[in-house]
């Protein structure tokens, strides 16, 4: 799978899945995902901590699915990062909240510009 240029969620079928527990949203978009086509991730350990994933990756003992920025973050040699295929429904919504009415103030201005680089949304 390593040499694809891009995988499937039914992909995700042929293979032991180390993931981030539920407290994590990644987990739940997996996981909610594989559902709606019909199966259930084998997810044989799931973890707090995305260092443990990136070992256990990187032995060729399975795969994990992870956001960019951990991926960026914590690379280790014998791990590459494969992208979904763009047909996957796969997002993350994230929403930033400011009172209405109110003049948004320099900190946030400075803030909201950051996220929306990140985001890649700028």
């Amino acid at each position: 799978m390593a040499k694809r240029d891009c995988v499937y969620l039914e992909d995700l079928m042929e293979n032991d899945l180390y993931l981030e527990s539920d407290s994590f949203k990644i987990h739940h978009i997996i996981k909610d995902a594989c559902n709606k086509r019909g199966f259930q991730p084998d997810i044989v350990f799931q973890t707090s901590g995305f260092s443990l994933c990136r070992s256990v990756v990187s032995r060729g003992s399975g795969i994990s699915v992870v956001v960019d920025d951990i991926y960026h973050e914590m690379q280790a040699p014998n791990v590459v990062k494969i992208p979904f295929h763009p047909d996957e429904d796969l997002h993350w919504d994230v929403c930033m909240i400011t009172r209405s009415g109110e003049v948004v103030n320099e900190s946030v201005q400075i803030f909201q510009k950051f996220v929306k680089k990140r985001l890649l949304l700028d």
